[in-house]
């Protein structure tokens, strides 16, 4: 269903409101990285 969108998606990452997940900041940039292992990386700017 989402396949012909151009942009990614991503699926069972810890973000929301209490803790262990993570708060994304509404309007900064931020890189998103994944390893093989299924680790990854959310690294958010403020502009």
């Amino acid at each position: 269903m989402l396949g012909p969108l151009p942009c990614p998606v991503l699926v069972d990452v810890d973000v929301g409101h209490r803790p262990p997940q993570m708060v994304l900041i509404n309007g900064a940039l931020a890189t998103v990285r994944f390893d093989a292992h299924g680790g990854g990386r959310i690294t958010q700017h403020l502009i």
